[in-house]
């Protein structure tokens, strides 16, 4: 069977027209989930491009693979021995790990795995298994594809990576600058731009690293309402251009007769807040930045929603592998999203660094979500994300839900544990310490001696 990894940048789960967003059109991408099955609560491994991008390369989180630091040092070069994937990992990487066994390896587009440097696009000295067809370049990536389904060996399978840019031109769109995709024109009137968000205001309970973010946030746009409509306009817009592009893609894999022998995964490294919270980008872990789309269509696929929780990086290369009737990498935790025979996890995690060496971890399980920072004077967040999807009320401290944020801070730690993942030592989680967030020993009748009142109803 050959395979086509559909990658895109910066999509939410909810932009799509077929998610039940009215504001944008995606017929293309709608169209893919109709012979899809439709993972509903797929996440990122960490919301940020580089990181998200290198951990489902090689099917581990970010902090098992990539050197210390270069989670977000923007100034890394490539070929810097002291940046990028560790070394002992390198074979492991997807294009190594399926060209080995037999397939023919390409990859269109944008590549941004491993390293900060000064281009996005795949070259020599990345040292990948994949060879390149075009560089980062969004119309250029269906017209390579194309050539290469004209010109392939028919007699290889292939695993193909078409991973387009946008809708990441928002990044571009917030501050004026030009868009290296072609322009979106002028909105519309006022009446009928999207509507300011309903979360998408700032809240008194929020950790201290959030309400920083937004500061900064205000500081570099200083957006009114108005104008954050404009924004979340051409954000869609942006998808929009997403899914023309992945509509030609998707004909030409049709034109060339492909389709009923291909597997086809589509999703995305991470959303785009939208002006939710009052931020842009990404790089935190409300459902609008970390909450992904993740379909796998094959061929002779009917639509079908599945909504146990996802980890794209981890999931996609075992599900990958399994689709290839090859082996997996050894040490990977993900599961194959193809075969049943997998039981659902009771959780998902995600990572987060900050620039400002601020880190943080996500726990998500089948109802709420959990999130702890390693700084600040009020470092967790608990949501119960059924009654409360905007994520608008902070249930940690409260003492109806002790029970819950106390299981929650357990799948952390068991997390930590499985992973090996180094975060905070100093942090609650690591037994013995006293000098971080507080831990099991912390009884919510006390939480004064560590938080500000809670002014928010409990839900």
């Amino acid at each position: 069977m050959n395979l086509l990894f559909i990658q895109c940048d910066q999509l939410s789960a909810g932009a799509l027209g077929g998610a039940g967003n009215p504001y944008a059109k995606t017929p293309h991408l709608d169209a893919l989930a109709a012979r899809s099955k439709v993972y509903t609560q797929a996440y990122c491994a960490f919301p940020k491009c580089v990181p998200s991008r290198t951990a489902w390369t090689y099917g581990r989180m970010p902090h098992e693979i990539m050197m210390p630091g270069t989670e977000t040092d923007m100034r890394a070069r490539p070929g810097d021995p002291k940046r990028g994937v560790r070394p002992e990992y390198h074979a492991e990487e997807m294009g190594h790990w399926f060209s080995d066994r037999g397939f023919d390896c390409v990859f269109a587009g944008k590549w941004h795995v491993g390293q900060w440097g000064p281009t996005e696009s795949l070259r020599e000295e990345h040292g990948s298994g994949f060879r390149a067809l075009c560089p980062i370049n969004d119309p250029e990536v269906p017209r390579a594809c194309a050539d290469y389904f004209r010109t392939r060996d028919a007699v290889r399978p292939f695993l193909m990576v078409a991973s387009f840019d946008n809708p990441h031109n928002i990044c571009e769109y917030g501050p004026g600058s030009a868009l290296p995709w072609g322009n979106l024109g002028a909105p519309p009137a006022t009446a009928e731009l999207p509507p300011f968000p309903a979360n998408g205001y700032s809240h008194p309970e929020e950790p201290q690293v959030i309400r920083q973010r937004q500061a900064d946030v205000t500081a570099k746009l200083g957006f009114s309402a108005e104008e954050w409509r404009r924004y979340r306009w051409a954000y869609f817009r942006l998808v929009e251009k997403l899914d023309a592009e992945v509509g030609r893609l998707l004909s030409a894999l049709d034109d060339a007769g492909l389709r009923e022998s291909t597997a086809i995964v589509f999703t995305s490294d991470h959303g785009d807040m939208q002006g939710a919270h009052g931020l842009w980008q990404k790089d935190m872990f409300f459902e609008e930045s970390v909450h992904v789309p993740c379909f796998l269509s094959l061929p002779g696929g009917q639509a079908e929603t599945d909504d146990s929780l996802v980890n794209n990086a981890l999931d996609i290369f075992p599900t990958l592998c399994r689709l290839a009737n090859i082996s997996v990498p050894d040490g990977l935790h993900g599961r194959d999203l193809s075969g049943s025979e997998e039981s659902a996890p009771e959780y998902t995690a995600s990572e987060l660094k900050l620039a400002s060496r601020v880190e943080a971890r996500m726990i998500r399980s089948r109802h709420y979500k959990y999130v702890a920072f390693d700084t600040g004077p009020r470092r967790e967040q608990l949501f119960d994300l059924e009654k409360d999807p905007g994520e608008m009320v902070n249930l940690a401290g409260i003492d109806r839900h002790s029970e819950i944020l106390h299981e929650h801070r357990q799948f952390l730690r068991d997390w930590l544990e499985r992973t090996d993942d180094p975060f905070g030592k100093t942090h609650y989680a690591r037994p013995g310490c006293r000098d971080s967030i507080p831990g099991d020993e912390w009884g919510c009748a006390s939480r004064a001696a560590f938080l500000p009142p809670l002014n928010t109803p409990p839900l």
